[in-house]
């Protein structure tokens, strides 16, 4: 991306793996974790939420048996990733990997995108926002995705994301 040009599916595999890893990490120790990314496509999300064995083990038909799986078994076969899943119609921020979608219009995106890259704290530079823009996949069936305005403020942002988390008391 420094060089301006856009990562393809393959580029982003090994990124997305180590981040489902640190995810697994994290699960595993009971701990609570925020994890910053662009998860532009399905596929993407689907490797990210695979981290939580509940959602592995539901999607990946690879094994009868689950009942003596560990997290790095029902993790350790992608296969199933890239065939529609059977997800509840209820919204539930309850499970273990929730994604944040900010919603907001390219304009806003371009003009944060180009604040950061000028101060030096951003390694993408704005042309490519639009090969980001043209990447995004969102479905209707994916219920662990929140969608909060970006036209908010950061720290309204954070705070608008943990009070839907129930993580903190509306003020």
């Amino acid at each position: 991306m420094q060089k301006m040009i856009p990562l393809t599916d393959e580029d982003r595999l090994p990124w997305l793996e180590t981040l489902r890893e640190l995810l697994i990490d994290h699960i595993i120790r009971g701990e609570q974790v925020v994890l910053a990314c662009s998860a532009l496509r399905r596929i993407y999300r689907d490797i990210l939420r695979s981290a939580d064995l509940d959602f592995a083990m539901q999607n990946d038909s690879s094994f009868e048996d689950k009942s003596n799986r560990t997290k790095k078994d029902a993790t350790k076969n992608l296969s199933w990733i890239d065939e529609k899943f059977n997800v509840p119609d209820v919204k539930s921020y309850d499970r273990k990997v929730v994604f944040i979608y900010l919603h907001g219009i390219t304009e806003l995106f371009a003009a944060r995108v180009e604040t950061r890259h000028k101060k030096g704290l951003h390694y993408m530079p704005p042309t490519l926002l639009e090969s980001q823009m043209d990447t995004l996949e969102l479905t209707e069936d994916e219920d662990d995705i929140m969608i909060v305005t970006a036209a908010l403020q950061p720290e309204n942002i954070v705070k608008t994301v943990l009070c839907k988390l129930f993580l903190l008391k509306k003020e």
